[in-house]
C-alpha cells in the first residue's frame, strides 16, 4: 500500500525537469557536491560544510518562504501526548503535514520517540542515541520515507510543490551499504547516494547541493528492515538475528522555492515550461500566461492583459488578480484553484476579476473557483478528483467547489467527480445554470 502511495505521490507532483529563464538549472548529468561524515564530531563538521554549499541562514521554523538559505528540523519540537500517542510518554506520530510551515511534506504518517524506539522493538537497545536530543525519527510500516519539497505554508492549507538547492540527513546506526538517498526531480531520478557506515550506535551524515533548486523530492531507505508495525505496536525487523535497523535525526535542506519568480515588474507572456516553478507577485503581465504540462504557476495580486491557459499543468493558482481574457485549465494532474475569497484554505487568497469566460476542464486534481467577479460563462466539466491521498493532495474535504462567484453568464457543471458544492456560499448567476446543479443556486 505504502509503495504504492509513494509511486502515485512521485507521479502526482510531476515529471518536473526544472528552468529558469528558459535555460535548464541543472540535469541529470550534472556533478553535485556530496558531503558526508561518520561519528557526531565528523558529522556536525559535515553539517556546516552542507549548510555553507547551501549559502544564506537558517530559516526557523515559520512561512513565508524565504528567497535563499536552508531549513532544519530536529524533531524536538513534536509533542508526544494523548493526541498522537503510540507508546505512551514515550513514541509519538508524526502527520504528514507537521512540518509544511518549514517546506517538506510526508508521504504518510512517521514517528518520533524519547526512548530510541526500544518500546516498540527491544532488539534496538543503545542503537538510536539522538544526535540533538531528546527525539529521534522514523516511518512505520515501512523502512522508507518520501519526503516532498513545497513552499513553506501554513499547516493544513493545500500544498504548493518547490524545488530544493540540496538535501542531507543525520542517520543513526547504520552498519551496512544498504542505507540511501534517491534525489528526484519529479518523476525522474537525479542520483542515488550510500550513506556512510559508522557502527552500531553510532550518527552518519549524507547530503548533496546541487547548483539550482532542481530536487522536488526525495526518498529515504533505511538499513534492511522496518523498526516496527502500528497498530498495534509490534517489532520489525531483529537487530539480533541480522536485520540492519536504522534510524533518523536531522533533517537539513535548501529552502524550497519556485524555479522563477517575478515580483512587481512589468512583463510580456510568460511561458511555464515543462518543470517550470513560476510564481507571480503583483506582477502585470502585457500578454498571457501559459502553463505547459508539468508546470507549476501561482498568480497572486496581479494583471494579465489577454488570457491564462494551462493544459496539464502539475497545479495552477490565480488569486486577487485581474484577467482581461479568459482563464482555462484543462487535463492538470494537480490542484486548480481560481480565487478562494471564502478563505477555506486560511490563505489570503482573493477572488480574481475575470473579464472572459473561466474554463476547468478534464482535471484530476481537484478544484475550487471561488469570489470572482467572472464577466462570461463558467464551465466545469469533466473533473475527477482522483489524488485523494499523498504529499500534494488538496487541503480539506472539499474536492470540487465554485461558491461565492458572480456569473455574468451561464453556469455549467457537468460530469464531475465528485459534485461540485457551493459549500453554502450561493452564486449569484446571470445566466442558465440548468447544466450545474449545485446546493444554493436558484
Amino acid at each position: 500500500m505504502r509503495a504504492t502511495r509513494r509511486l502515485a505521490a512521485l507521479a502526482g507532483a510531476g515529471a518536473l525537469i526544472a528552468t529558469m529563464g528558459g535555460v535548464p538549472l541543472q540535469s541529470a548529468s550534472a556533478v553535485p557536491t556530496v558531503f558526508m561524515g561518520a561519528g557526531n564530531a565528523s558529522v556536525t563538521a559535515a553539517i556546516n560544510a552542507f549548510t555553507a554549499a547551501i549559502g544564506g541562514g537558517n530559516n526557523g521554523t515559520a512561512p513565508p518562504p524565504a528567497a535563499n538559505g536552508f531549513r532544519r528540523i530536529n524533531w524536538d519540537a513534536v509533542p508526544i501526548n494523548a493526541s498522537n500517542e503510540i507508546v505512551p510518554s514515550k513514541v509519538g506520530d508524526v502527520a504528514v503535514d507537521q512540518f509544511q510551515g518549514r517546506g517538506v511534506i510526508f508521504d504518510d504518517d512517521t514517528a518520533v520517540a524519547n526512548d530510541g524506539f526500544l518500546s516498540t522493538n527491544p532488539s534496538v537497545t543503545a542503537a538510536f542515541p539522538a544526535f540533538t536530543s531528546p527525539l529521534v525519527f522514523s516511518p512505520y510500516n515501512d523502512n522508507q520515507v518520501l519526503v516532498t519539497f513545497v513552499l513553506a505554508s501554513t499547516r493544513g492549507t493545500t500544498p504548493i510543490p518547490a524545488a530544493s538547492k540540496g538535501f542531507g540527513a543525520v542517520f543513526l546506526d547504520v552498519e551496512s551499504a544498504n542505507t540511501t538517498i534517491e534525489f528526484f526531480h519529479g518523476t525522474t531520478s537525479l542520483r542515488k547516494d550510500i550513506v556512510p557506515v559508522a557502527g552500531h550506535g553510532e550518527s552518519a551524515f549524507l547530503g548533496v547541493v546541487f547548483d539550482s533548486p532542481v530536487v522536488t523530492s526525495v526518498l529515504i531507505t533505511l538499513g534492511t528492515a522496518r523498526i516496527f508495525d502500528f497498530p498495534p505496536v509490534s517489532a520489525g525487523g531483529n537487530e539480533n538475528e541480522g536485520d540492519d535497523l536504522v534510524a533518523l535525526d536531522d533533517f537539513v535542506y535548501g529552502e524550497p522555492m519556485c524555479t522563477r519568480t517575478y515580483g512587481a515588474v512589468v512583463t510580456p507572456t510568460v511561458v511555464a515550461s515543462t518543470g517550470d516553478i513560476v510564481c507571480l507577485n503583483g506582477t502585470t503581465v502585457n500578454g498571457s500566461i501559459v502553463a505547459n504540462p508539468g508546470s507549476v504557476v501561482v498568480m497572486n495580486n496581479g494583471f494579465v492583459a489577454v488570457n491564462i491557459t494551462a493544459n496539464g499543468a502539475a497545479f495552477l493558482s490565480v488569486c486577487g488578480t485581474t484577467v482581461r481574457g479568459s482563464v482555462t485549465a484543462q487535463n492538470t494532474t494537480g490542484f486548480v484553484r481560481i480565487g478562494d475569497a471564502a478563505n477555506d484554505d486560511n490563505l489570503n487568497c482573493g477572488g480574481n476579476n475575470i473579464r472572459g469566460d473561466v474554463s476547468v476542464l478534464n482535471g484530476r486534481g481537484g478544484f475550487e473557483v471561488g469570489g470572482n467577479q467572472i464577466s462570461a460563462n463558467l464551465t466545469a466539466n469533466d473533473n475527477q478528483a482522483l489524488r485523494l491521498s499523498g504529499p500534494l493532495a488538496p487541503a480539506g474535504d472539499d474536492l470540487a467547489e465554485i461558491e461565492g462567484n458572480y456569473v455574468g453568464g451561464a453556469l455549467t457543471c457537468l460530469r464531475n467527480v465528485p459534485t461540485p458544492t457551493d459549500d453554502e456560499r450561493p452564486n449569484q448567476v446571470i445566466g442558465s445554470t440548468a447544466n450545474c446543479t449545485l446546493a444554493g443556486i436558484d
